[in-house]
Parts: C-alpha cells; structure tokens; sequence
C-alpha cells in the first residue's frame, strides 16, 4: 500500500476511534448505546487500529488528547458482529440513525 493509501485508511482509523469514544462515553452515563462493530467492509481499518495500538506510547497520548481516556481493542464475537449486522440489514435507515443520535 502507498503512503497516500495508508494517511487515508488511517484518517478513516481515527474517525472510527472518535465513533467509539461518543459509544464509550454514552456507557459512561447509563444512557443506551450502541455496540459497533468491525465488519469484513472494514478490515483494512482493523489492521491499522492494530498497528496504530502497537506503538502505545503513540496510540496512548492520541487517546488521552483526544478523547481523554484510553480506547481499549475489544474483539466482537461472532454472534455480537452477527446480531449488529441483522440489525443494520433489517433497517438500515433506523439503524443508521439510532446510531446518529446517540453520536
């Protein structure tokens, strides 16, 4: 991959750290939220998450600027990525914009 490429995949990276922090921070405060997942769509952004996590002091000190705690990797099992994505394929405009109202 390039390194045009790759500044894009990982700008696309740090819009999905910012979706998951607005997630966290809904948790935080006892309100619904919604549990996102990475679906085979975006595997190219998995893998940058993954080396982005990689250099930690880096990934750390983004985190804690950005969003003001640590985003922590939790793997999605098989049957959450499952029921998230029959959610999003039985509605995907009511899906899209519960998850809009909770950002």
């Amino acid at each position: 991959m390039d390194r045009e490429a790759s500044l894009r995949i990982f700008t696309e990276t740090k819009k999905w750290l910012w979706l998951c922090a607005c997630c966290s921070n809904q948790r935080m405060e006892n309100k619904e939220s919604v549990n996102l997942v990475i679906d085979d769509s975006m595997l190219l952004l998995d893998e940058m998450w993954h080396t982005f996590i990689l250099f930690t002091r880096d990934y750390t000190e983004f985190c804690l600027n950005q969003f003001g705690f640590k985003i922590h990797h939790a793997p999605t099992t098989f049957s959450e990525k499952e029921e998230t994505i029959n959610r999003r394929n039985k509605d995907p405009k009511e899906f899209k914009e519960k998850l809009i109202e909770r950002t």
